[in-house]
């Protein structure tokens, strides 16, 4: 039996209904329409290691895309098969970012510094550089 998957043309013409259903774009991926009209991308998945089932937000529909959710929801799946907690993952991959963000700025600041120290910078562009450090 052929699976019949989601288009931007289907999910407009949904029914808002007096309960909340869902309806399966396939590989874990659901669109929630609730009853005051709103329609909510989630993804299910079963955690690597506690093996407890994960119900995760993607966003609502149309700022979340079908085809953005779709990415989503592959990306997830190649965590997955990686044995990766995709929102685990996710949230160091930020640490990460956000300790390289603070490294950068801590560098460019002793940089500034030095060159103050130095004189070797005319003040108008010491200016230039602190704010663009901002």
């Amino acid at each position: 039996m052929a699976k019949i998957m989601l288009t931007d043309r289907k999910i407009q013409n949904l029914e808002v209904k007096e309960t909340e259903y869902s309806i399966g774009d396939g590989d874990n991926l659901n669109l929630t329409i609730k009853p005051n009209g709103s329609k909510l991308w989630r993804f299910s998945y079963t955690h690597p290691k506690t093996k407890k089932r994960v119900k995760v937000s993607f966003g609502k529909y149309p700022h979340i895309s079908l085809s953005r959710a779709r990415e989503k929801a592959r990306e997830y799946h190649a965590l997955l098969n990686e044995n990766l907690d995709p929102q685990e993952y996710l949230a160091e991959q930020a640490q990460i970012v956000e300790k390289q963000s603070m490294m950068l700025d801590d560098f460019a600041l002793k940089w500034l510094e030095w060159h103050a120290n130095n004189q070797d910078l005319m003040d108008k562009t010491k200016q230039k550089i602190g704010r663009m450090l901002e």
